[in-house]
């Protein structure tokens, strides 16, 4: 990837953001490279990590997406579910599409 002056600030907030354990959301047209650019980052992460890659479309159901972000789970104590080990786990729920709306 070419990073361009609008890459390096999108990783300085993502960087920032993922450091103090917020949500990041990258909205764009289609093409413009949010997929790339949280795959690099999710690539170097180190080991501690977990990444859990998420599709989502017009067809997944609550079910279905619960299923997906159930998975990488175990069980601990109880009621209580984390990611294995004590690895830290990243969702990454990749083209969420919003409906077009006529207002």
């Amino acid at each position: 990837m070419v990073h361009t002056s609008e890459t390096v600030r999108l990783k300085f907030f993502i960087n920032l953001l993922m450091s103090k354990y917020h949500p990041v959301m990258l909205v764009g047209s289609s093409g413009c490279g949010k997929s790339a650019l949280l795959n690099e980052k999710l690539n170097s992460l180190p080991e501690e990590y977990a990444v859990c890659n998420v599709p989502f479309n017009y067809y997944t159901t609550s079910e279905l997406l619960q299923r997906v972000l159930e998975k990488p789970l175990e069980k601990k104590a109880g009621r209580n579910f984390a990611p294995p080990g004590n690895k830290k786990l990243v969702y990454f729920i990749d083209d969420i599409n919003m409906p077009m709306t006529v207002g």
